[in-house]
């Protein structure tokens, strides 16, 4: 029983019936108050015991004798011992190059250090020496760079984008740094990753002096630099960053106004060509509909519905095109969820009718799975096929008679004709009592998605300490997917398989910390990625949120303060805990994260991990789980609200007249499924008396029109998703479509 065993002198037995978790109380008076706050929905208590977070989160951190080392090689350049200092430097870069250390950078690395790699540190060091230890650097580049010469020229020879990164990141250094990582960034731009072309060229970039050690710059940097800026401008078009771009161009124009030569295959004044290319931009997201919604988020980005630009009438048919029934799955345990400080209502869902269900979709067809199969069905004829079979795989994890926490979640991935999911048992922690016995555990399967032929044996964790997270994602040649290690600890990992073979390549650890459950009960998390640019961005729920490269190196790991005690009191509802599909969505180059467990949320520099911003409203008022996209000015957020945030400060933002939506925290009106940013509206369902769907202006918030009754069309509020000329709801039982009326914007 653990937690929910026999207290006195109340007794609670917990027992599943009809696949829903009961809860049988003595009769005594007191067992009788204590339950009183569950039996209400929209009703708020106080919890039995709530969770105490540790806040002793683990990071991959230098050894021991490293940090001896870095003593001694600050000690040598102090003394001015140039050939002691860079024999260690050298020795440092060979032995422990990717041992994570405290970055010496960020304005808020006293409450969100972050951590690097020591490779890059060491790089960092080096073009941040003082004037007195410049012979050290000197020293450096006679030594280091007629290797690297040699190396560009071969790399510049086979225009191998992984070979040049490994050069920047070990010889940055080197007066060859300049010449490599502009070449980078202007591979990255040819490749169609703009974001990392302006990473690549930032760092060669000539910082204000009041900057210099907050920011990457080159000894070697052009202190002109007016090609780099303009490059650097044109990168911010191409990601949509029009506002930074503009005010970076009339910069541009004051201090380099003759600046002229080549670029963007025209010749010219720079700032006359870029003033025509920004011009142009804001017709180039203009586009029709995406046709495709690969995963979870829209795609790997977790981002794609924020680039659509289309404009929808907001008139919704009487009656659906087409409706499929779908298995409800209810395994949530709402007393063991209780008694450990989880508000008594779910944000944006209902306990025992919970919105797990997330399809995904390509040209012509929408893939959805629930507890028993994975189908794919005919976007215009709802004609639905059985991809993986039924097998009563989950009927086995929701039967056992166990305190748990979380709740099953049914995400996709499709990637080049294959479909990936996450199946088999949902549990991801597992407590000291139930890991021993335990032979089963969730799985991945690789399917074709039309046929749903298994491309791949279904790839399973090599031990009983291993678990799988949430549904992977996928490049040409790997997948991607979260893992989790129970120990003494829980720790979490990221890992990849070969997609040609299904084999383990790697695995990387990112940190070891206590979950919710504390070992007490079992947990059912479901972890996404998101895979941007070729980088793998985490949002752990452990006190971290983390990049890796596509090669399983760390990039960056940025630590945040976890909340301690969880509360169900009415006055601080710890709505936070609801978030278990929050994966970061990356943006402009800002990564923005909604973690588990706490109530910030945080937006990260991409390129190096500092700490952007956090959200500072009183604790238990920002009620947001659901990141829906970022436009220019807005990051928008649900739960059982809609929120906008300025996307440069975090705060409210001020020009939408409606923030929050509704206005008021305790409004009858609560939202009840993801919402969907579709152009320039977001589509939020709710409920208050009946199923409601809301469409309002993303820019400022206000309503197109009177909320559009769903009950009157005999369909329940669900997660939204637009795909062609569909709506599609998922509900708890099932997936409704109704068709829309698309108004195409042509360029």
């Amino acid at each position: 029983m653990g937690l929910l065993g026999l207290f006195t002198p109340v007794g609670l037995i917990v027992y599943r019936r009809s696949r829903r978790w009961c809860v049988l109380l003595s009769t005594s008076l007191a067992g009788f108050l204590l339950l009183l706050p569950l039996t209400g929905y929209g009703q708020t208590g106080v919890s039995i015991s709530p969770v105490a977070l540790d806040h002793n989160v683990k990071v991959r951190r230098v050894s021991t004798s490293t940090d001896g080392d870095l003593d001694r090689l600050q000690a040598r350049i102090v003394e001015g011992q140039w050939e002691e200092a860079l024999e260690i430097f050298r020795r440092l870069s060979q032995t422990d190059g990717d041992g994570l250390i405290l970055a010496p950078y960020g304005e808020y690395r006293a409450t969100h250090p972050t951590y690097i790699p020591l490779r890059q540190y060491l790089q960092w060091q080096l073009c941040h020496l003082p004037p007195s230890a410049q012979p050290l650097l000197k020293l450096y580049q006679q030594r280091i760079d007629p290797l690297v010469e040699r190396r560009l020229a071969r790399v510049r020879q086979s225009h191998d984008i992984r070979s040049m990164e490994e050069l920047v990141e070990q010889w940055f250094a080197s007066r060859h740094g300049v010449v490599a990582s502009r070449l980078l960034g202007e591979w990255y731009l040819d490749a169609g990753m703009p974001m990392r072309a302006r990473e690549a060229w930032t760092r060669i970039l000539p910082v204000d002096a009041g900057d210099a050690q907050e920011r990457w710059s080159h000894p070697d940097a052009d202190p002109e630099g007016a090609y780099l800026r303009s490059l650097l401008i044109w990168a911010e078009i191409l990601t949509g960053d029009r506002r930074n771009a503009r005010a970076e161009l009339d910069e541009l124009k004051t201090r380099f106004p003759k600046a002229s030569g080549r670029f963007a295959g025209r010749t010219g004044n720079y700032s006359e060509i870029l003033e025509q290319l920004w011009l142009a931009s804001s017709d180039w997201h203009a586009r029709p509909l995406k046709r495709t919604y690969d995963s979870y988020g829209g795609g790997p980005d977790r981002a794609a519905e924020s680039e659509l630009r289309l404009s929808m009438r907001p008139e919704l048919p009487m009656e659906p095109v087409w409706r499929l029934s779908m298995e409800q799955v209810s395994g949530v345990d709402q007393a063991s969820e209780y008694l450990r400080g989880f508000p008594d209502r779910r944000v944006a869902e209902r306990y025992g009718k919970e919105l797990s269900m997330f399809p995904i979709a390509d040209a012509g067809h929408v893939y959805v799975a629930d507890g028993h199969r994975i189908r794919r069905v005919n976007l215009v004829t709802g004609v639905a096929s059985e991809l993986y079979p039924a097998d009563g795989e989950f009927d086995a994890a929701t039967a056992r008679d166990v305190p748990h926490i979380g709740v099953m979640r049914y995400t996709l991935t499709r990637h080049n004709g294959r479909l990936f999911a996450r199946r088999g048992d949902p549990v991801t922690v597992h407590t000291t009592a139930t890991s021993s016995h335990r032979s089963d555990r969730g799985y991945l399967v690789c399917l074709d998605a039309n046929s749903g032929r298994m491309l791949l044996d279904k790839i399973g964790p090599e031990t009983v300490q291993w678990t799988f997270e949430g549904t992977p994602v996928a490049d040409s040649e790997r997948l991607y997917v979260v893992m989790r290690r129970s120990d003494v600890v829980s720790q979490l990992h990221v890992a990849a398989y070969e997609l040609a073979t299904g084999r383990l390549q790697w695995r990387t650890q990112i940190c070891s910390a206590q979950t919710l459950g504390q070992g007490e009960v079992e947990e059912i998390s479901h972890i996404l990625l998101t895979l941007y640019e070729g980088r793998l961005y985490l949002n752990s729920g452990m006190g971290t949120v983390a990049c890796l490269d596509c090669d399983g190196k760390l990039h960056w790991v940025t630590k945040y303060p976890r909340l301690g005690t969880l509360t169900a009191s009415s006055h601080a509802p710890a709505w936070h805990v609801y978030r278990d599909l929050a994966p970061c969505l990356v943006s402009r180059g800002r990564v923005f994260a909604a973690p588990s467990d706490t109530e910030q949320l945080l937006a990260l520099d991409a390129a190096d991990g500092r700490l952007l911003w956090t959200t500072r409203f009183p604790q238990g008022v920002f009620d947001g789980v659901h990141l829906i996209g970022a436009t220019d000015r807005h990051l928008i957020v649900t739960g059982r609200r809609v929120w906008w945030l300025d996307v440069n400060t975090g705060r409210l933002a001020a020009d939408v007249t409606s923030n929050p939506y509704p206005a008021v925290s305790r409004s009858h009106t609560v939202g009840c499924g993801r919402a969907a940013l579709v152009g320039d509206y977001i589509w939020w369902p709710a409920m208050d008396e009946e199923h409601l769907l809301f469409i309002i202006k993303a820019r400022d918030g206000q309503q197109v029109a009177a909320p559009i009754s769903l009950s009157k069309r005999k369909v329940k509020a669900g997660n939204l998703m637009v795909a062609e000329n569909r709506l599609l709801i998922a509900a708890a039982d099932e997936l409704v479509a109704f068709s829309l009326e698309v108004e195409r914007v042509e360029p």
